[in-house]
């Protein structure tokens, strides 16, 4: 299922990606930006989730993470059945959303199961890069992209869904991990030891995310080949 028809070609190209250096964009309006700017002035403190979420440099900004409407995406779970995978994230080069739905449709899930991607583009070059990944997925029938949900209806979304994919290189946990992960949807991510790469650790950094990978890999082998340990297994983290 694919909402927008894809263009005839796609527009994508690496130079996209150097956007996600700079700051947010802000809104396009110019009236609207005179009254962020004002307001940027006559506030003591400003808190954003991210030190690029504020599109104006000030030295009034704390970034302070993200949060959730707990209540809204809470789902005890009492069994636990595979279904569908998903990828809950902001169309845009910087989540590696391509090599997501490539490493899902050479795995065995993809013979009899679907990938989601709910979300939508922000700026101009995740326009393109939306596009991009429209065009070149639009012949597999288990891969569809949702386009951008509202936050009180992402639930709906998820009911048939037991897996996220947030394949973000940098960042804390994104909303999506957190939305997710309370609606009692297993994730995977890579960003978790991410923050030793530039440390003394660096240089041993291929073999430290080699054995995360493998330990990752090997415990959810373990619990898929016997589903009466991997409802178990599901079933103590939702207590």
């Amino acid at each position: 299922m694919i909402r927008r028809p894809p263009r005839s070609t796609p527009l994508y190209s690496s130079a996209a990606s150097d956007v996600y250096k700079r700051q947010h964009a802000g809104p396009k309006n110019l009236f609207n930006k005179l009254i962020l700017f004002k307001a940027s002035l006559l506030a003591s403190s400003i808190i954003t989730a991210s030190k690029n979420s504020f599109p104006l440099k000030s030295k009034k900004v704390t970034p302070i993470g993200h949060a959730i409407d707990y209540k809204t995406f809470y789902k005890k779970i009492d069994s636990f059945s595979k279904k569908d995978f998903a990828i809950v994230s902001r169309i845009s080069k910087s989540k590696n959303i391509e090599e997501s739905i490539e490493g899902f449709l050479n795995s065995s899930a993809s013979e009899s199961g679907s990938i989601l991607i709910i979300g939508g583009p922000l700026t101009n070059e995740d326009e393109d890069y939306y596009e991009y990944l429209l065009n070149i997925y639009k012949e597999h029938k288990n891969v569809s992209f949702i386009g951008p949900v509202p936050h009180s209806e992402l639930v709906n979304y998820l009911k048939n869904v037991s897996f996220n994919i947030n394949n973000t290189d940098k960042g804390f946990y994104d909303k999506s991990v957190l939305e997710t992960s309370v609606n009692g949807i297993i994730n995977f991510y890579k960003n978790i030891v991410l923050k030793y790469k530039d440390t003394l650790l660096g240089p041993f950094w291929n073999v430290i995310n080699s054995i995360f990978l493998i330990s990752v890999l090997s415990l959810s082998y373990f619990l898929f080949l016997n589903p009466d340990n991997f409802e178990s297994f599901i079933y103590r983290l939702s207590i």
